[in-house]
């Protein structure tokens, strides 16, 4: 199936703009033809939180849920371990095209724990991502895989301790350094629609970057409106991402129909665009990025 080809980011959220914050994941990749993980038949997740805070809240505007069904729904709350409650997570079960592609958010206001989990599993691999602050947590993924092949389940357990002695910076310094610049084009105006424009008038990406939805000045937004143009080639995309600072992925039909579909990729900085066409297998690229402003 053409859907099958498409490989959607997981969207990143950062709640303050005064913490650092950092992903921790585990990929699984599936292997064809002998005994291995195959397209997991279910995907369960449970949070460990230690007594650092008395629980974490689900909040509901930031669940996306492109591609799979939870089979028991997310809990409004999960409370730390010490508590002996119940409930400490959720399954969720691929679509009809055995792909998964789920993201949400809980924190805890008290304590700024923030945990935007991500699971996945599309063509080739899956699996499960957690973004949280190093300021004031430590988050740590274990997990188990049941069956083989058409009957693999994954288990994920995410501990939540207290962050690591002295808050070691993020290794990638380039990335700090971008963040860092990513900020400053929304600081004079947190709350104001950007418009992405790349490429000239007959080769062109455009979408609208809105903040609406995020806390003033956390960098964060909704894309909105996005579209492609390559001379007689033209589609409306959907975007997953929600930052600068990471790479954003947009999939829409070409001409809105049939079984050409456009592949876009925003690398961190959105400085430039480029893409693919999927039909089957992946196409021809565009011969080079079109170059991109933000207004």
């Amino acid at each position: 199936m053409m859907q099958n080809m498409i490989k959607v980011a997981v969207a990143m959220l950062l709640l303050a703009t005064t913490s650092v914050a950092i992903k921790t994941s585990i990929v699984h990749k599936v292997k064809v033809g002998g005994p291995s993980p195959g397209s997991p038949i279910m995907m369960r997740f449970a949070i460990d939180l230690d007594p650092i805070a008395q629980s974490v809240n689900l909040v509901p505007s930031y669940t996306k849920v492109i591609s799979g069904n939870f089979t028991s729904p997310l809990p409004a709350s999960i409370a730390n371990s010490a508590s002996h409650a119940f409930n400490y997570g959720a399954a969720i079960a691929p679509a009809e095209n055995m792909l998964v592609n789920a993201t949400f958010l809980y924190r805890d206001d008290a304590t700024g724990i923030f945990l935007e989990i991500a699971m996945f599993s599309v063509p080739g691999e899956f699996g499960l991502e957690v973004e949280s602050s190093e300021k004031v947590c430590t988050a740590t993924i274990f997990d188990s895989l049941y069956g083989d092949g058409p009957t693999t389940e994954a288990d994920y357990v995410i501990h939540i301790s207290s962050p690591q002695s002295g808050n070691p910076p993020v290794t990638d310094k380039r990335l700090r350094k971008e963040e860092s610049q990513v900020e400053d084009i929304f600081a004079a105006e947190p709350t104001k629609n950007r418009t992405l424009a790349c490429g000239t008038i007959a080769t062109r990406f455009t979408a609208i970057l809105d903040p609406s939805n995020y806390l003033p000045g956390s960098g964060y937004f909704d894309v909105r409106n996005a579209m492609i143009m390559d001379n007689y080639n033209m589609g409306q995309l959907t975007c997953i991402g929600s930052s600068l600072r990471r790479e954003i992925n947009c999939v829409g039909f070409n001409n809105g129909a049939g079984d050409q579909v456009f592949y876009v990729t925003i690398p961190p900085g959105a400085n430039n665009v480029s893409y693919t066409m999927l039909k089957g297998m992946p196409g021809p690229t565009a011969n080079k990025p079109w170059p991109c402003t933000l207004s």
